[in-house]
């Protein structure tokens, strides 16, 4: 559904993106990771045309750059990391708004937006916030309010910031488990997450980033191991499966305990 060929970014004299080829595909969750400023949130911004870029993207075999807005606003939406907070309208009208690519001009109380919106707050369990104004939610709310507004869209291609980077433990895993059905019912899912764990849990694929690269991609099996991680971010790592579902879990390995560790190996017991 969407590919990447060949992607530069430029913030002035920076290089943020170094030449980026992917692919994701319609009914695929594809998880982006990296380390702090590898590039992934540019990443989505390059594929929504958000932001000037060197290479190629398109969606749906269209180039994103020859596409209009609207078009391009009813095939893809975008769930922002951040979002103006001091909104005075409500959760429910918050969420209509992404009603705007199917009118010709953004009308907040038509009751056929209105309903759509309903139904999308009800899909990320937020309907009890529907009256609520969005500057007095707590951030986990506004996160969930946002990801409806994406929904009620309707677009076949769904981006998102770190998705779940204010949501407690119950909320991220209703965030994830939301995210594979979308990708179950077709849509092409795209979330940046600093969450290895509840990444390989949930998502199809994982496209790993490091200094405005793809370092590896591929399953959460091929990409999730000691050696890559250990590359990618500096840590030492032990990967185990999990319990129940086998997918493989990372557990950091603090420096001092690998210190402690090594001492051991070489001293023995005693020494």
């Amino acid at each position: 559904m969407i590919r990447v060929r060949g992607v530069e970014v430029w913030y002035d004299a920076l290089r943020v993106l170094r030449g980026i080829s992917a692919e994701f595909e319609g009914g695929c969750f594809t998880g982006v990771l990296g380390p702090n400023g590898a590039g992934k949130s540019t990443l989505l911004r390059a594929i929504a045309a958000l932001v000037g870029f060197r290479g190629r993207v398109e969606l749906l075999g269209r180039e994103v750059r020859e596409m209009g807005r609207r078009e391009l606003a009813r095939r893809l939406s975008v769930v922002p990391q951040e979002f103006p907070h001091e909104l005075e309208f409500s959760a429910l009208e918050v969420v209509a708004m992404g009603r705007y690519p199917h009118q010709p001009v953004l009308r907040l109380r038509d009751g056929e937006h209105l309903r759509a919106a309903g139904r999308a707050l009800e899909r990320v369990g937020a309907s009890e916030l529907a009256g609520r104004r969005f500057r007095c939610m707590s951030s986990g709310e506004r996160q969930r309010v946002l990801i409806a507004r994406a929904l009620a869209q309707e677009a076949e291609a769904v981006l998102l910031d770190e998705p779940t980077s204010n949501l407690d433990l119950r909320h991220s895993v209703e965030v994830m488990e939301l995210l594979r059905r979308l990708a179950e019912e077709g849509r092409c899912v795209i979330a940046c997450m600093h969450n290895i764990n509840l990444a390989s849990l949930y998502c199809d694929r994982l496209v790993l980033m490091r200094d405005g690269r793809v370092a590896v991609q591929g399953t959460p099996e091929e990409v999730v191991t000691p050696e890559v991680i250990r590359e990618v971010y500096g840590c030492d790592v032990c990967v185990v499966p999990h319990p129940v579902l086998k997918k493989p879990q990372v557990h950091l390995i603090p420096r001092a305990t690998s210190s402690v560790a090594e001492t051991s190996r070489v001293s023995g017991p005693g020494q």
